[in-house]
């Protein structure tokens, strides 16, 4: 069975330089911060799934345990 080189050796040039392994790095950042914000919109996303399949009878099972609620205020908050 015939050897095979896995890694580069320094003397045939092919070994990586500072400037192509920083660039790699900067692509990869770009792509984690690109797939960060597409998963925050997904996570919004289904956020908002849940709003509109709870939210048209919440006010329905409210009136069952005897609490009314003739408005609705999405952003706030009661203690």
């Amino acid at each position: 069975m015939p050897a095979t080189q896995t890694a580069s050796h320094p003397a045939d040039g092919n070994s990586p330089t500072f400037e192509s392994v920083w660039a790699a790095l900067q692509e990869t950042d770009r792509i984690v911060r690109e797939n960060a914000k597409q998963i925050g919109k997904l996570n919004n996303r289904f956020g908002e799934i849940v709003e509109y399949m709870v939210a048209p009878n919440l006010q329905e099972k409210f009136e069952e345990f005897g609490l009314n609620f003739p408005k609705a205020n999405p952003n706030a908050s009661v203690r």
